[in-house]
């Protein structure tokens, strides 16, 4: 269990890209059983879970793993989908599940799991037991450059531009070493590094008003 990481303890993973593990239970990635667990910046893809869990899988009554700012693409189990939360609780924010196979395809909670989701894009909709805590995109497609070549940086129309939580991040750069905060947070592993202006139409439908953008 656990293909790349099994830990029994803390964990605190930043930048960190995991692909094309294999785990014949659960976890393909990773297993966690500690009190703490924090993930930013970190990509996984190619990861399989045979029984539950592509991505990663918490199990800890006392429990809590945050997410912020990481991917999640093709990965796949028979259950669980990428992350599974069997016992504890999951704190997600800023992040991407996209091209994920389960069911259900993306998030799941087993036992006494539970989560929030913040300012994140699901290709799917909103698993049980996931609050929806705000500013979440779901059934939307996150239009990575190439996800074939393993390229998940973001296209320019794509919806998690500008679409984080600032909040949220503790760290200023993003997995590839660019400045993290180009106006508001992106959402994923990756943030866009063109200026993106979206039309708002807060004072009228004046295009040429500057406040009708952000």
């Amino acid at each position: 269990d656990g293909g790349a990481i099994y830990s029994t303890s803390n964990l605190n993973l930043q930048n960190c890209v995991f692909r094309n593990n294999y785990a014949k239970n659960v976890g393909g990635a990773m297993l966690a059983t500690g009190d703490l667990v924090r993930l930013e910046n970190t990509l996984f893809y190619g990861n399989i879970g045979i029984e539950r869990a592509g991505g990663v899988y918490m199990n800890n009554t006392n429990g809590n793993i945050t997410v912020v700012n990481s991917t999640f693409y093709n990965n796949s189990s028979l259950r669980g989908g990428v992350l599974e939360v069997r016992r504890g609780t999951a704190v997600i924010g800023n992040s991407i599940f996209a091209g994920n196979s389960g069911p259900p395809e993306n998030i799941s909670f087993s036992l006494t799991g539970t989560g929030t989701l913040y300012s994140s894009l699901l290709d799917g909709s909103i698993p049980n037991r996931l609050t929806d805590g705000g500013n979440n995109l779901f059934n939307t497609s996150p239009l990575f450059t190439n996800p074939t070549n393993n390229d998940f940086s973001l296209t320019v129309n794509s919806l998690a531009i500008n679409s984080g939580d600032s909040s949220l991040i503790a760290l200023t750069k993003d997995l590839n070493g660019n400045s993290r905060k180009m106006g508001t947070v992106d959402m994923g592993a990756f943030e866009f590094q063109d200026v993106v202006s979206r039309r708002i139409g807060i004072s009228s439908n004046n295009w040429n008003t500057i406040s009708n953008w952000n």
